[in-house]
């Protein structure tokens, strides 16, 4: 409605007051951009070149049809040709200028090159002090923030919190897009705080559809998809994966599309749902040829999980080749992106014999994870060191280093990575004839795998299951999954909390309990707990 208003006032305004008309076009382009109608505010920015032929307004008009560009198009290379002569054409308008810097940086961040991207957004936030405008200081130390931590600098804790402050001040007259929150979000989930993560980004959703600003919801919508998967909450990454889908196609956001589709790749290899995964790589892999280099990066990690979660180290290897070289090249240096890439590899590297090279990658992990405080990367890199001491025939110490790894991972609230750790552990104990400890974490595994819908490692803990010799535990016999969910419920806990508690679903722990009461011959919760109390003292 807004921008129907503008363009109705554009076309009243006489053709002499050329700086109304310029403004009220551009007011009205910021509104459909918002709307979601991304083609129509490109057009009528460009209808605005015409009239804002040189000075601070055609440096407007470049901006903001840049960063148009930088959703519409795959690449981010028209978008800093804008930027640069918007730069020629600013003169001492420090407002530009901040937008400009701001802008490069962003191009930078996309095409890979780090280092100069930070180099802008020092500059934008050195000018947004200077101009003294909260606003714009507030999304200036957001977005240099992000620059910082995707280097490996760690969470920017005193620019970030000042950047809320700032927006706290101004927020409502603040753009999505420009405020801090989102990606404070976005850090926080990367940093492991992933259920502040999903709360921040879904507030920000939730603003975004308050008013009516549809180009930000792919972004978010995408990101919510990764945060849910990470966290176990499948269904709802299913959910999200489609609706940044959905967006996309809505807004016509093609350089969106490639995290959209990064994002149903994810969810979707993680599920066990080969080719509808590999389409969607194949596809992601082919726009980011163009695109953004972070874009990517996340199609070749989830390419090369899926090879790895189907048992081919080889082929896994053609990824996280092209991974191992161009991640470090492109200045990211911090083990929580969303392209986690190295503990795949070094596992890869482990099964083809190279423990040298899979060697390094833990180290790197464990140092970043050290000096960022990573626990989800401490935790990988414990595990993949007790797969190098067990493939090196260390069988005991590998298995005082992967019960630290389990004990790490519990702490992480990674459902999935939990249940490689504890497979992983059951492989190690199955090697070192350690047979009961074997089923028993195997046995905790597949259940992990079956909670979260995970097929193809359910198959490989069956697989790696049915690899333990010995005697099977006789049908009346908890498996230790049986027996968690048993003693939680014993407690007084509900499904629900027990669900929580195990990282599993509330179908989870309601099929387990059918099984529980029928091998102990209960009916229900009080006399669950006799009967455990029971056991115990038999």
């Amino acid at each position: 409605m807004a921008a129907e208003m503008l363009d109705q006032a554009y076309g009243l305004t006489p053709a002499a007051h050329v700086d109304h008309r310029i403004r009220r076009r551009i007011q009205a382009a910021e509104y459909h951009l918002e709307a979601g109608d991304t083609v129509r505010a490109r057009g009528e920015l460009e209808e605005l070149l015409q009239l804002a032929a040189t000075g601070p307004q055609r440096a407007e008009v470049l901006v903001n049809l840049a960063g148009i560009e930088l959703t519409l198009k795959v690449g981010s290379q028209w978008a800093e040709q804008l930027y640069t002569e918007a730069a020629s054409h600013a003169g001492d308008d420090a407002r530009i200028q901040v937008r400009v810097e701001g802008g490069l940086a962003w191009c930078a961040h996309l095409a890979g090159d780090l280092p100069r991207a930070e180099v802008h957004s020092r500059a934008a936030v050195k000018l947004a002090e200077q101009l003294g405008d909260e606003p714009m200081l507030a999304t200036t130390l957001a977005n240099h923030s992000f620059i910082e931590f995707l280097m490996g600098r760690g969470y920017p804790a005193a620019d970030m919190s000042r950047a809320l402050e700032l927006q706290a001040r101004s927020d409502r007259f603040m753009p999505i897009f420009s405020r801090p929150s989102w990606i404070n979000g976005m850090l926080q989930g990367w940093s492991g705080n992933l259920e502040a993560a999903i709360s921040q980004l879904w507030q920000a959703r939730a603003q975004a559809e308050e008013r009516g600003d549809e180009s930000a919801l792919p972004l978010f919508a995408s990101q919510l998809a990764y945060m849910s998967q990470r966290a176990g909450r499948m269904a709802e990454a299913d959910a999200y994966a489609d609706e940044a889908e959905e967006r996309v196609l809505e807004t016509g956001q093609d350089e969106e599309r490639q995290f959209s589709l990064a994002a149903r790749a994810l969810v979707d290899a993680h599920f066990g749902r080969v080719d509808a995964a590999r389409r969607a790589i194949e596809e992601g892999l082919a726009l980011s040829a163009f695109g953004s280099v972070s874009a990517r990066f996340e199609l070749l990690t989830t390419r090369g999980f899926l090879d790895m979660s189907l048992a081919d180290p080889v082929g896994a290897m053609t990824s996280f080749d092209s991974l191992m070289g161009e991640v470090p090249a492109a200045g990211f240096n911090d083990p929580s992106l969303p392209f986690r890439y190295q503990g795949d590899a070094a596992e890869a590297l482990i099964e083809l014999g190279r423990l040298d090279e899979a060697q390094a990658l833990v180290d790197w992990l464990d140092e970043r994870g050290r000096t960022l405080d990573r626990p989800a990367a401490l935790a990988t890199a414990a595990r993949c060191s007790a797969l190098i001491q067990a493939a090196r025939g260390d069988t005991g110490g590998a298995m005082d280093t992967i019960g630290m790894a389990v004990v790490q991972q519990q702490r992480v609230g990674e459902p999935f990575e939990l249940g490689r750790t504890l497979l992983a552990k059951g492989t190690i104990a199955r090697r070192g004839r350690h047979r009961r400890l074997a089923r028993e974490s195997i046995e905790a595994a597949l259940g992990i795998f079956q909670g979260l819908g995970a097929s193809l490692w359910v198959t490989r803990a069956q697989a790696e299951g049915a690899r333990i010799g010995g005697r099977a535990p006789s049908g009346d016999t908890l498996t230790t999954a049986e027996r968690q969910i048993a003693a939680l419920i014993a407690e007084g806990l509900t499904n629900r909390e027990t669900a929580a508690r195990l990282f599993v679903t509330v179908h989870t722990v309601e099929a387990a309990l059918v099984r529980v009461y029928a091998k102990l011959g209960v009916r229900s919760r009080s006399e669950l707990a006799g009967r455990l109390i029971s056991r115990a003292g038999d």
